[in-house]
């Protein structure tokens, strides 16, 4: 299955120096959810999830997310 959804979320972090952690304390989403979309290991993520991200990231979701 060829999928066309590349997830960004490692670079978004790396570029803000936040570690899963700190996105964990702050989200409220368990680390181990928030590894997995890192590693694009999940197949889908909720709108709660991205909202929480966004929020933290101070971005949009195609920032996170891109559709190739």
């Amino acid at each position: 299955l060829n999928v066309m959804i590349k997830v960004r979320l490692k670079e978004r972090l790396k570029e803000g120096r936040y570690s899963i952690k700190q996105v964990s304390e702050v989200t409220g989403l368990s680390r181990s959810a928030i590894s997995d979309i890192l590693n694009e290991k999940t197949t889908s993520i909720s709108f709660y999830s991205l909202d929480k991200l966004c929020n933290f990231l101070k971005c949009n979701v195609s920032e996170i997310i891109e559709y190739k």
